[in-house]
């Protein structure tokens, strides 16, 4: 996404990514508009305000990552935003360009990734990892258990025939 506002949050112009995630064919449709006029109540004013408190301190945003809902599929989505000022020749805060970039799939192979693990971490058998030489890298809480330690840095570095072998006694 692609945009330029003024100070008072209304769009100057658009790419037609941008147009199409607000609802609208054109990115014409998005001029002197804000995003009150394509949000909820709740989501314009935040953005609003955000933008307002971007214009006071005089400081670009980089990478705030946004959830938003896409206007045409109603569905959750997730930007990471920049928002750079825009000023005249005198210096003068005129309005801000912003970029956003969809990073959705990347939150949900985040979740995915950290039940996956969460899963690994609570099963009730032992899982682990080792070395091609067979020092422990990895292994979960059941493990653990097993083999008498309480955390991964007890064991970090050991060879798995070491716990056997103690184990044994």
């Amino acid at each position: 996404f692609i945009y330029a506002k003024d100070r008072k949050s209304r769009f100057l112009w658009a790419n037609s990514l941008t147009a199409h995630a607000m609802g609208v064919e054109t990115p014409d449709e998005l001029q002197g508009k804000t995003d009150l006029d394509f949000y909820t109540p709740e989501l314009g004013k935040k953005f609003y305000a955000d933008e307002q408190k971007l214009f006071e301190s005089g400081e670009s945003l980089l990478n705030i990552e946004e959830r938003l809902i896409d206007q045409t599929t109603e569905e959750e989505t997730w930007i990471s935003t920049s928002k750079v000022l825009m000023r005249n020749e005198e210096g003068d805060v005129t309005g801000m360009v912003g970029i956003g970039l969809d990073v959705t799939e990347q939150k949900r192979v985040g979740r995915r990734n950290e039940q996956q693990a969460e899963i690994i971490r609570n099963a009730k058998i032992m899982i682990g990892a080792t070395t091609p030489e067979g020092q422990a890298l990895f292994m979960n809480q059941h493990g653990l258990d097993l083999f008498g330690y309480s955390t991964l840095e007890e064991i970090a570095g050991k060879l798995i025939l070491e716990f056997h072998t103690q184990n044994e006694h």
